[in-house]
């Protein structure tokens, strides 16, 4: 098989067969990360890669918001032979977030997929987005009501657009510099996505002139 497509394929990487879903109980929301388990990702990304590599692709095959380091490391070694591009981005929620969150009264808001990780696995994808081994932050924006998410159909999925001024402001204390922040905010994307915006540093762009909402009050 020939695959002719050249542009990005961005993908969701979670296997079903891997789920349990038998696991879930709304009342205890952390059941969330038991149905749906670490090697559901990990097989999907993995098969992702193979599929590429049978069909032939020669785009840029994306790995939407990884939630795990183990997904970042595979895709670094599928990096050399392979005939196409491979990235990843990681989200607000899965680069500051733990599941441990999830076990007081506010948990079923912190019900995303793929489910936010335990607090080592957490630490070390902050860890690789400061290394530069993660391409850039992606939000994920889900802006689900708190009805939705609190009671059926127990939306998964978390705004994280408006976090993302916290998201700059904790990895500048992790000791981002501006040319990093510039990369993984928009540099990286608008090079692969071939965009050609006018470039403002990143400390120039104030993202309340069109989100009017105070994101250091949200975590």
């Amino acid at each position: 098989t020939n695959c002719d497509y050249r542009g990005v394929l961005a993908v969701h990487c979670e296997e079903e067969s891997d789920f349990r879903p038998q696991a879930w109980d709304p009342k205890f929301p952390m059941t969330h990360t038991l149905a749906r388990p670490p090697a559901a990702e990990l097989h999907a990304v993995g098969n992702m890669i193979d599929l590429a590599r049978k069909s032939g692709f020669r785009g840029v095959l994306h790995i939407c918001h990884v939630s795990l380091p183990q997904s970042v490391e595979l895709i670094e070694a599928a990096r050399d032979g392979s005939d196409f591009l491979i990235t990843c981005g990681a989200t607000p929620h899965h680069l500051m977030l733990d599941d441990n969150m999830m076990q007081n009264e506010n948990g079923l808001l912190l019900k995303v997929n793929p489910p936010i990780r335990n607090k080592s696995a957490q630490s070390e994808l902050m860890q690789m987005l400061l290394n530069g081994r993660v391409d850039w932050i992606e939000s994920d924006h889900a802006p689900h009501t708190p009805e939705e998410k609190t009671g059926p159909p127990y939306a998964s999925g978390i705004p994280g657009l408006p976090i993302l001024p916290y998201l700059l402001k904790v990895i500048r204390g992790h000791g981002a510099g501006e040319e990093l922040i510039a990369d993984i905010t928009h540099k990286r994307i608008c090079k692969i996505f071939g965009l050609k915006l006018p470039y403002r540093k990143v400390r120039d762009i104030d993202i309340a002139e069109e989100y009017p909402v105070n994101a250091y009050t949200i975590l």
